[in-house]
């Protein structure tokens, strides 16, 4: 059974996590990587990630071998810059066209730096199989019989049609588990980059050309969380709580 696991890199300022390197994966896309690496643990499993970023995202990806995933691509050209989700809904789609079409796709809901969760749907459209929303968990029960849960109790479970698309709601900042040999090993691998000629894509689609949205202005919207240590009396406490909650000094 072969699974393609689409992966958005996210600057890692953004994640509470110690990383020296300036790219993590997304927290939604991890879980995806963690649920698969331990399915395969118990069944025959190829597992391949794609990521489409910058060409420093090889790192990234390096470190998803260590991990244990068999194949890795990164979908690089400068024609797909400042793709939205549509455009990165095709490139993707030419992509795994290339590589060839899995028994199943794992995308996580969102990614933490656009919270749009609508790459999946188009991706689903330009493929044209199924997407299923909403996972929890997953169970192979047989040879490429795949069954969801579609909630944390365990209580509705769904056979899969095959070649289809799933999403996973929680996310996860837990880095598998790996090795100095297994990175070292890793880290001497080349990369193989997709790009715009390798994926036969239309440019028409691709980045700000085949974009369906714009981006007018972006704001920081990340914010951090601060501790204090109050001292003194009844009354001084209440002051300082009074004019902290009131972005008071």
């Amino acid at each position: 059974m072969k699974i393609v696991i689409c992966i958005k890199p996210t600057l890692s300022k953004y994640l509470s996590i110690e990383n020296n390197e300036q790219w993590s994966i997304n927290p939604y896309d991890l879980y995806s990587i963690n649920l698969a690496l331990e399915l395969k643990k118990n069944n025959d499993l190829k597992i391949i990630c794609i990521c489409m970023g910058p060409k420093n995202c090889q790192q990234l990806l390096k470190r998803c071998l260590a991990f244990g995933i068999d194949e890795v691509y990164l979908i690089s050209d400068k024609s797909f810059a400042k793709s939205d989700t549509f455009s990165t809904g095709y490139i993707l789609f030419k992509a795994i066209k290339y590589i060839g079409i899995p028994d199943a796709i794992f995308c996580g809901k969102k990614s933490l730096d656009g919270e749009t969760g609508q790459v999946p749907y188009h991706l689903s459209q330009f493929l044209n199989i199924p997407l299923y929303i909403g996972c929890k968990k997953i169970e192979i029960t047989s040879k490429n019989k795949v069954s969801l849960v579609m909630n944390k109790n365990c209580s509705s479970k769904i056979t899969i049609l095959p070649n289809s698309i799933l999403t996973f709601d929680d996310f996860s900042t837990e880095i598998p588990k790996t090795n100095l040999y297994k990175l070292k090993n890793a880290y001497s691998k080349k990369i193989t980059t997709l790009d715009s000629e390798k994926l036969n894509v239309n440019k028409n689609l691709c980045g700000k050309l085949g974009a369906k949205t714009n981006v007018l202005k972006v704001e920081k919207v990340f914010h951090t969380k601060c501790s204090y240590k109050i001292e003194g009396n009844t009354d001084n406490i209440a002051l300082k709580i009074y004019n902290i909650m009131n972005n008071k000094n």
